[in-house]
């Protein structure tokens, strides 16, 4: 496991430089939003605006920690498909389309399942350091 987190780090560090040096003016921006204010069916967006800057939308959850852990998501997700020049137009594309069972990203067919795997794991080192219940939050998260 460490040799995975090792990497992902690496990977996350280069994704961000990457975004950094292609924007070096970048900024990121999250806000918390009714879940009915969300583009489609999900707690969590992201997009990134004509000036490379990046923006995550979360929904309003019952615990300000579970937002946290979204917004985590979002921005790993979101550096790592920029890096691997995956468009937020094809995640958001196969996200709505999809009529699968469980979390599109975690379909082997997504374009971005492999950031989204990445997304995945520092959301859960993310709660357990924050003293979240993976299957509590997954619950709730599950029921949005």
């Amino acid at each position: 496991m460490t040799r995975l987190y090792s990497w992902l780090y690496g990977a996350v560090l280069s994704a961000t430089a990457s975004c950094h040096s292609a924007e070096p003016s970048m900024q990121v921006s999250m806000i918390v939003v009714p879940q009915a204010q969300q583009r489609y069916d999900t707690v969590g967006d992201w997009r990134f605006d004509t000036d490379g800057n990046l923006h995550i939308t979360v929904s309003q959850l019952s615990d300000p920690r579970y937002e946290t852990l979204i917004a985590v998501h979002e921005l790993v997700e979101a550096l790592l498909c920029k890096a691997a020049g995956i468009t937020e137009a094809s995640v958001t594309a196969f996200d709505t389309a999809y009529q699968g069972n469980g979390e599109p990203g975690d379909d082997p067919k997504a374009p971005y399942r492999h950031q989204h795997a990445a997304a995945t794991f520092f959301e859960k080192k993310m709660a357990k350091l924050l003293g979240v219940n993976w299957k509590a939050y997954d619950r709730v998260v599950a029921a949005k």
